[in-house]
């Protein structure tokens, strides 16, 4: 059954950016968080959020940095991970959410799903994480899968004020996507990319970004990782790291790459469902 649905928008430029996020509110019943990708709008989410707001109350939370690019403003020097992060239990605070919930994360969203979980797992029931960039696990563990390297080092480049160029658009895509920077140009979404890349800036925050395996082990709930089968080298072996050290992890393959919870929906609502029927 569909219930509500609305948007907060907060001032444009007050500190309040850092407190509460922009929200999507769809459904009732027991709620579900979805964090999307780091450079996709909530409305990226639109169809996983009808698909189960037919039994949830599903909350879409709109990232800083998508904002604030949204809004032609220029993210604080503080911009961090856990400043994302926290905001999920102010947001949730604001629309009197207090039992936990079931927080899904994709790319960017995954990792501050994650870091919001280790921080409050008390505030989580389960948690859903699609290909989170947790580079540092990889560092920890001494290993640097195909690929990795060149991500962690480009990304350093997306501070909160960074001039994105076009080049390092089309060198992001390809980390992403096993291309070269001249065939990428070509994809059918290239112009919306290019129109969108300033939702890289803060992206830096995400190769800065650190933890420990001892966090990952004292977390206890269900956690579900999932792959794209065709996605890269270093996100497939941080899945498989991050699976190693939840305690209570499973892992799951469904088609495509890193963009697979938009070319594979149905799939990735379908693993989402699996998931909540079990114990």
């Amino acid at each position: 059954m569909k219930g509500l649905f609305f948007i907060f928008l907060l001032g444009a430029g007050t500190q309040a950016q850092y407190s509460t996020k922009q929200v999507i509110v769809d459904g009732s019943g027991s709620p579900i968080v979805l964090l999307a990708g780091g450079r996709w709008d909530m409305q990226s989410f639109s169809q996983p959020a009808n698909a189960l707001s037919e039994n949830f109350q599903v909350v879409r939370m709109e990232h800083f940095n998508v904002q604030y690019a949204k809004e032609k403003l220029t993210l604080t020097p503080g911009y961090s991970v856990n400043k994302e992060s926290e905001a999920i239990g102010h947001t949730l605070d604001s629309l009197n959410i207090k039992e936990p919930v079931l927080l899904v994360g994709w790319s960017y969203g995954a990792l501050m799903a994650m870091d919001f979980a280790l921080n409050h797992p008390e505030r989580v029931y389960k948690l859903v994480l699609y290909e989170p960039p947790a580079f540092w696990i990889a560092k920890e563990k001494g290993e640097s899968p195909a690929g990795m390297k060149e991500m962690i080092e480009l990304s350093q480049s997306f501070t909160p004020d960074a001039n994105i160029t076009e080049e390092q658009l089309a060198r992001f895509r390809c980390n992403l996507d096993s291309c070269n920077t001249d065939s990428i140009r070509t994809h059918p979404q290239w112009s919306n990319w290019l129109k969108n890349k300033d939702r890289l800036r803060g992206l830096s925050a995400v190769a800065n970004h650190f933890d420990s395996s001892s966090r990952l082990r004292s977390f206890k709930q269900p956690v579900l990782i999932v792959t794209g089968k065709g996605t890269v080298a270093f996100h497939r072996r941080i899945n498989q790291l991050l699976a190693q050290e939840f305690p209570n992890a499973t892992l799951k393959e469904i088609p495509g790459g890193h963009v697979a919870p938009q070319i594979a929906v149905s799939e990735f609502i379908q693993a989402i469902n699996n998931f909540i029927k079990t114990n």
